[in-house]
């Protein structure tokens, strides 16, 4: 029990965690007008981070065809790590330069964006498998289920 509610690790205040971390930070941040030039990410911990993001929507296809929450959990937890490793090796506020922060600044809102998605995703699955477990055959389940989906999360599948 005293492990589920652990800051570190594989836990959801884990993830919770760097979701307040991003939110903290873009609040201290003033000016996010403007062009974006994904080209300044040059470190590792960038490089990686925005790799992870654009992961995303493989992971929700992944958990949607094997009818598998625990895929998005698994993303979720990686992509939080990988934050975490981006804003200890890379100042963001304290950037080089102003569009180096303005980069990193919307790299940073883009991991809460899908952090707060993610989120919503397992749960939303577990009320379309227990809704149509009572009343359909397993093929009708999974065709429900994925319809389900495509309309909530607007993903195309």
């Amino acid at each position: 029990p005293n492990a589920s509610i652990k800051f570190e690790g594989d836990t959801g205040p884990y993830i919770l965690y760097a979701y307040a971390r991003i939110s903290s930070m873009m609040r201290k941040a003033e000016d996010m007008e403007g062009k974006v030039d994904w080209t300044l990410l040059k470190e590792p911990a960038e490089k990686a981070l925005a790799l992870r993001c654009a992961l995303f929507p493989e992971a929700v296809h992944k958990a949607a065809r094997e009818l598998d929450s625990s895929t998005i959990a698994g993303y979720l937890l990686d992509l939080a790590k990988d934050f975490s490793t981006f804003y200890r090796n890379c100042s963001v506020l304290n950037a080089e330069s102003q569009d180096l922060r303005k980069t990193r600044l919307a790299l940073s809102s883009c991991v809460r964006t899908i952090l707060r998605n993610g989120l919503s995703v397992p749960f939303k699955v577990h009320i379309d498998i227990i809704a149509f477990f009572i009343c359909y055959d397993k093929s009708t389940i999974k065709m429900c289920i994925l319809l389900r989906r495509l309309i909530i999360l607007n993903y195309p599948f």
